[in-house]
């Protein structure tokens, strides 16, 4: 074992020691930690000993876990290593996958700057999906900040909203001038 963690509740239990006690109490937990020298002490020592031991343990055997995952994951990266994709390639794909969601997270960016509420306007899966299917990004940031002014509907977060929108364009649904919902038939709808 290279390290542990010496927790400040030694310390402050050290500190109701003498000098010479602290001295002696620090040896064995260093004694302990690093040779896996098992104390031989008694008197009041041993109740503080008693008290940490638990610890030392649980962080002793956590280390050695963490070697452990360590050594797989070494191996882990040498495995891959002799894969057909190179580490380019790798950077590649996830770079495509952050541009997928980059798009959408500057929207909803943007919009939160804009709207009346902008605690409405969150991140979904859901929402990522809606939001891949409307071409016009900006008709659609456009039309939710004017249904949050006119309407002073400010409940309706951006997914429900895109649902709708989606809805009203698939029905050939816009809004006129004066922000009522029209069909190309000239029918309203509210």
């Amino acid at each position: 074992m290279d390290g542990f963690t010496f927790f400040k509740s030694y310390y402050e239990s050290a500190q109701h020691l003498s000098n010479k006690d602290q001295a002696a109490f620090y040896k064995l937990i260093m004694d302990y930690m690093f040779t896996g020298q098992e104390p031989s002490i008694d008197g009041h020592l041993m109740g503080f000993w008693l008290l940490i031991k638990p610890n030392l343990d649980t962080s002793k055997s956590r280390s050695k876990s963490g070697q452990k995952k360590s050594k797989q994951n070494q191996n882990k990266i040498k495995t891959e290593s002799k894969s057909s994709s190179s580490p380019l390639e790798d950077k590649d794909k996830d770079k495509d996958k952050d541009n997928k969601h980059y798009e959408y997270h500057k929207f909803l960016f943007q919009l939160k700057k804009e709207v009346l509420t902008p605690t409405k306007v969150t991140k979904t899966k859901e929402g990522l999906k809606l939001f891949k299917s409307i071409s016009d990004k900006k008709q659609l940031k456009d039309d939710y900040i004017k249904h949050q002014i006119d309407k002073k509907e400010y409940a309706q977060r951006i997914t429900a909203f895109m649902e709708d929108y989606l809805s009203n364009k698939k029905n050939n649904v816009t809004a006129n001038s004066s922000g009522l919902m029209v069909n190309k038939s000239g029918e309203f709808f509210l």
